[in-house]
């Protein structure tokens, strides 16, 4: 008998009590904690794993991800939502360049974070637009990500071609000034970044529930990440960020559907642009 709530021969739904040993599992022996992430969240990405694997008890899947060679990469690898391009939400990038790029220009050098960077799109689109403001010779960006597979494929620094057609559109709505082939070589089906952006940037593999890989950065980008955790999570993670950015003139960038409202230290920001949730850190 399956211990899943099965509603249909095609999609299988997982149980409450299903959900919670594999929460259990990954805490005890992948060192995963993913209790305070939102359980409507958790048990959709879930069930989309269990389909995908065609489990039938979260004892069946927990076997399969036990058979990988690196387990917890496994798991991350499928559970996290890795939907990222470049110039994503355009609006977005050209407010960040009309907003927040005249403050860094007046800064000696420049840090940057891209927390849950994914596979690096948005980490090359930001040396992309500071090269264009001429400011990406004092700068560094930093991009992190839980999984490992996942800053291992940006750390290639190479995209499939196929999957970059709506990219150049992206890029000229985010204010760019030229062509994306100026930044990217057509290498058979692959578009490879220009090492004079490489240069500029640094990948690493970090938990955001950690604390932060480094301090006194300039402009933290963490966008769509905040959704997936509980108010009490998302306090903690805000709280983290806040304090690895310089006091002052200082920005934190959150997805459009994100906000500070329920974070505790709400008072150490402003809000700089209320539609792309880009906020200036002033204690």
């Amino acid at each position: 008998m399956s211990e899943l709530i099965n509603n249909n021969k095609e999609q299988k739904y997982i149980s409450p009590e299903q959900r919670d040993l594999l929460i259990e599992f990954l805490k005890k022996r992948l060192d995963l904690d993913i209790s305070n992430y939102s359980l409507a969240s958790v048990s959709r990405r879930f069930t989309k794993m269990f389909n995908d694997f065609e489990s039938d008890s979260a004892q069946e899947f927990i076997s399969k991800i036990e058979e990988e060679g690196s387990p917890r990469d496994f798991f991350l690898k499928h559970f996290t939502v890795n939907v990222t391009e470049m110039f994503r939400d355009p609006g977005f990038y050209a407010n960040l360049v009309n907003l927040v790029f005249p403050v860094l220009a007046q800064k000696e050098q420049i840090t940057i974070w891209s927390a849950a960077c994914s596979s690096g799109e948005e980490v090359v689109s930001l040396a992309i637009l500071l090269h264009e403001a001429g400011l990406l010779d004092k700068s560094r960006i930093l991009g992190t990500d839980i999984s490992q597979a996942m800053i291992n494929y940006a750390m290639h620094a190479k995209y499939k071609v196929r999957g970059m057609s709506g990219y150049d559109k992206s890029y000229k709505l985010s204010g760019g000034q030229y062509a994306l082939e100026e930044y990217l070589e057509k290498k058979g089906d692959y578009a490879i970044v220009k090492p004079f952006l490489l240069k500029h940037i640094e990948y690493a593999q970090h938990n955001l529930m950690h604390e932060p890989p480094a301090e006194g950065f300039d402009l933290i980008v963490c966008r769509n990440v905040l959704i997936y955790f509980d108010k009490d999570l998302q306090n903690q993670v805000l709280s983290k960020l806040a304090n690895a950015l310089l006091p002052g003139k200082s920005f934190l960038a959150l997805g459009s559907k994100e906000s500070i409202i329920f974070y505790n230290g709400r008072e150490r920001f402003k809000e700089i642009d209320r539609e792309y949730k880009i906020f200036q850190k002033t204690q």
